[in-house]
């Protein structure tokens, strides 16, 4: 649902009473909280598989790779063609495992799976 202008709902929101005292939120602690959850900690791990996956292949290879899970110890790749997950298996699976190493991602194996198709 798209934000339509309305000047009378607006002076009538801005004439109702108010039980309590309008209150200013300090933005750096809202987003201090936020940083330190974690959701944002998983939201950036999950991120910095993908620049590493962006960082090492090309796009079109990265369009077909999706990261499905991210757990402290696995990565699990949904790969939608079978000759490219043979590939990532064969030849760039130490490759990728280093480079996520070197980036903190924290994973200790990759696993791989081939990508349903929907008919």
């Amino acid at each position: 649902m798209a934000y339509t202008p309305n000047p009378r709902r607006d002076l009538e929101l801005a004439r109702k009473y108010r039980t309590k005292p309008r209150v200013a939120h300090d933005i750096g602690e809202i987003v201090g909280q936020w940083s330190k959850s974690s959701e944002f900690r998983s939201m950036k791990r999950m991120q910095t598989v993908y620049s590493v996956l962006k960082e090492l292949f090309p796009e079109k290879m990265v369009a077909i790779i999706k990261p499905v899970q991210l757990s402290p110890k696995a990565l699990v790749l949904e790969v939608g063609d079978s000759m490219m997950l043979s590939e990532l298996k064969q030849y760039h699976h130490h490759r990728l495992l280093e480079r996520l190493q070197q980036e903190g991602v924290g994973c200790t194996s990759i696993r791989y799976r081939l990508a349903r198709r929907s008919r």
